[in-house]
């Protein structure tokens, strides 16, 4: 996975919430992936998932298919040292401790990458 500053990781949120500007600055930045990852949640982009693979964004993808309900998805963020994202994934699945271990360590974009995502995952119901 590539190092996504907390910065980017806010914009993403923000580009989730519906944020143009912050799609723009994900763009401008190099960082395509991202914009995958918001096609493939919010527009339920297929495309987008075999992109984000096919350019080796497996974390992404994976991040994907945990927030939908995959908790094995979860396990292999962890696996795969992807700590804040599988955090950030189990909370949106409900998981209390994770939520709590984001506050604690200070993780303020990935509990609005959490709100932001539980916000599109619950448009869709």
């Amino acid at each position: 996975m590539a190092f996504y500053t907390d910065q980017q990781i806010q914009m993403l949120a923000d580009a989730l919430k519906g944020s143009d500007r912050a799609q723009e600055n994900l763009q401008r930045q190099g960082k395509p992936e991202l914009i995958l990852l918001l096609d493939a949640l919010k527009y339920d982009d297929d495309g987008a998932m075999e992109t984000l693979h096919e350019n080796g964004h497996d974390d992404l993808g994976l991040f994907i298919t945990a927030v939908t309900g995959d908790p094995f998805a979860v396990q292999a963020l962890f696996d795969g040292k992807q700590a804040k994202l599988a955090m950030a994934a189990h909370a949106v699945l409900g998981d209390e401790r994770s939520l709590e271990w984001l506050k604690k360590n200070g993780h303020k974009a990935y509990l609005h990458l959490v709100d932001a995502v539980n916000a599109v995952l619950n448009e869709e119901e």
